[in-house]
């Protein structure tokens, strides 16, 4: 078994590399660095999102049930100069429906996966779509658009996420799937921001020309870029572990052979290299490699089920808490933020859990705790005056994290509940 890595490595290039050229550059790794150099404590919070997620994937071994499929709603932000880069909707649903054929082992050029590991792609139950609520509940068909007067964007400022800077600000991550379109500098095609970062800049960016099926930039012109980076938010690594040839990192995935490096270009096969050295040899058209898009074909079962792990983890709310997918009743705000819903004490000690509603709310309401599995714990209804609590009593339940999901009229909202026992 490979030795396990908790943070992704550092990355050693020589410099940066023009984005029309030839040689597909992802730029999670260098990103996530800057990231932690700007804000220290992102480390820990990457650390508690892979605790958790550990703690998910071992759920998911002790339960062994079949996983339902899980849609998570997309906005994509398209940040344009002029009508170059503004991406039609057309071309912007062909990458949504790129990525659900791929995620759900359902895309042809699985035909091309060798003989050797044909068993291990698989049905990931993941699914996306074009949201059709906007974080107020109202219609939308998952896209904005936002013109912009700056040249390229790059991921050391993370300015394209963010409107005060010529971008557009993510919507909750807790709630969609972020991907902003742009002319990304620094020679790179795309990158992503793995579980536990900022919940402001959450997402995946991804260089226009490689964006849709077909883009127009090749050989990167088939929508494999964002399948690439949206692993990464769902918590993969690149298959080499970020070692440099050292052998030593881990993509934490074990049905991936050992690898030495990235690939580039269209191999053929069988490769091997210094880290596995024999016949299959390693897996150069694993989508989290960097071969031409004409070449990356599979995910595997391990990289499927951790994917799983972070939609149970740090992902859950996106996974259970999210209406999104289904249009808004006649405009009207169902969905709604965590501020008008109050739940005391949080963390929890055990005992009974206060929740508030609104001040003016008359009426039924619904709650539902989760646990990191998406299974359904409690569930009661009240029927409220205004200003009343419902207390939720916890004392059967064990440490750990779980969702509060709240039901009344039009209105839907969720919380996190820590228990600290």
């Amino acid at each position: 078994m490979k030795k396990c890595y908790l943070l992704f490595a550092v990355a050693l290039f020589s410099g940066w590399l023009h984005a029309q050229q030839t040689i597909r550059r992802c730029g999670t790794v260098e990103y996530v660095e800057q990231m932690m150099a700007q804000d220290p404590s992102l480390a820990g919070h990457m650390e508690d999102a892979e605790d958790q997620l550990q703690q998910a994937l071992r759920d998911i071994q002790y339960n062994k049930t079949e996983a339902a499929v899980t849609t998570i709603p997309v906005v994509v932000h398209v940040v344009y100069r002029n009508s170059l880069d503004s991406l039609s909707d057309n071309r912007i649903q062909s990458q949504i429906d790129l990525m659900n054929k791929i995620f759900s082992k359902a895309y042809a050029d699985t035909v091309s996966v060798p003989a050797n590991w044909k068993s291990l792609v698989v049905d990931t139950k993941i699914q996306f779509c074009l949201a059709k609520q906007d974080p107020n509940g109202f219609l939308t068909n998952g896209i904005t658009r936002t013109k912009t007067s700056t040249n390229m964007f790059f991921s050391s400022s993370n300015d394209v996420k963010h409107t005060s800077t010529g971008g557009e600000d993510a919507w909750n991550r807790d709630k969609y799937l972020n991907i902003w379109t742009c002319n990304l500098g620094g020679g790179l095609l795309g990158y992503a921001q793995p579980p536990g970062g900022n919940a402001a800049t959450d997402g995946v960016v991804i260089l226009y020309t490689c964006f849709g099926n077909p883009g127009t930039l090749s050989p990167y012109d088939l929508g494999k870029t964002a399948v690439h980076e949206v692993g990464h938010w769902l918590g993969l690594k690149h298959v080499w572990g970020d070692d440099s040839g050292a052998c030593t990192g881990d993509d934490l995935i074990n049905d991936t052979p050992n690898q030495a490096g990235s690939t580039y270009g269209c191999p053929g096969f069988p490769q091997t290299d210094n880290c596995t050295n024999t016949s299959p040899g390693y897996m150069f058209m694993n989508y989290m490699d960097y071969c031409d898009d004409g070449c990356m074909h599979l995910f595997t079962k391990d990289q499927s089920t951790r994917m799983g792990g972070v939609l149970n983890s740090s992902r859950i709310l996106v996974k259970i808490s999210n209406p999104g997918c289904t249009p808004g009743v006649n405009g009207i705000s169902v969905i709604h933020g965590d501020e008008e819903l109050d739940i005391f004490p949080n963390p929890n000690t055990g005992g009974h859990l206060s929740v508030s509603l609104p001040g003016d709310f008359q009426g039924t309401v619904s709650l539902s705790v989760f646990n990191l599995l998406g299974e359904k714990l409690l569930e009661t209804k009240k029927t409220c005056n205004p200003s009343d609590k419902i207390l939720l009593d916890m004392n059967s339940f064990e440490g750990g994290v779980y969702v509060l999901q709240a039901r009344y009229g039009d209105y839907f909202f969720t919380r996190k509940i820590v228990l600290d026992k």
